[in-house]
């Protein structure tokens, strides 16, 4: 099933750098922009029981909301800041239950200790490489290549991708 492209309720001015994570049955934020002119920043993605809602963070950043329709649950990937993140989980209406960091870099991670206050000690779960624990706050869960991490009725398998960091994570989403 194509992804679907809903139009920009406002316009940013910036794009991120590369994308966060990989999706089943859908293909990169790049092929998404190919079929749009609104910037990757501002698209919301459909598939199936799955929705992807960038959002922006800090200057030039992006964390990603990742929602399993059919239960509300999001897990939100590589939270640079709490803010915005809180933000557009209580637009979208759903109940972040999860962080998936793909490293241990700040920029990825500073919104990590906000988050988890917010929700209670334990009521999330921060997801990481092992290798990253002590370096990833509010670390709780650590992950190795070819795990599975779940979001209601969403698995999403785990690759171990060492480049950027030594920790480097992929996580490849499907129903």
């Amino acid at each position: 099933m194509p992804a679907q492209i809903l139009q920009p309720r406002r316009p940013l001015d910036a794009e991120p750098r590369q994308p966060a994570f990989q999706l089943r049955r859908l293909q990169t934020l790049a092929h998404a922009r190919a079929h749009t002119t609104c910037p990757p920043a501002i698209l919301s993605i459909y598939s199936g029981s799955m929705r992807v809602i960038p959002v922006p963070c800090l200057r030039d950043n992006y964390a990603y909301l990742v929602v399993c329709d059919e239960t509300g649950e999001a897990a939100v990937v590589d939270p640079s800041e709490a803010a915005p993140v809180l933000r557009a989980a209580a637009a979208a209406r759903v109940r972040l239950s999860a962080i998936w960091n793909t490293h241990h870099h700040g920029d990825h991670t500073g919104g990590n200790a906000d988050l988890a206050a917010s929700h209670g000690a334990g009521r999330l779960a921060v997801v990481g490489h092992a290798s990253d624990r002590g370096r990833i706050p509010e670390f709780t869960v650590g992950v190795e290549d070819g795990d599975e991490v779940r979001l209601g009725a969403l698995r999403a398998r785990v690759l171990h991708v060492p480049g950027h960091t030594l920790g480097a994570l992929t996580y490849l989403v499907g129903d």
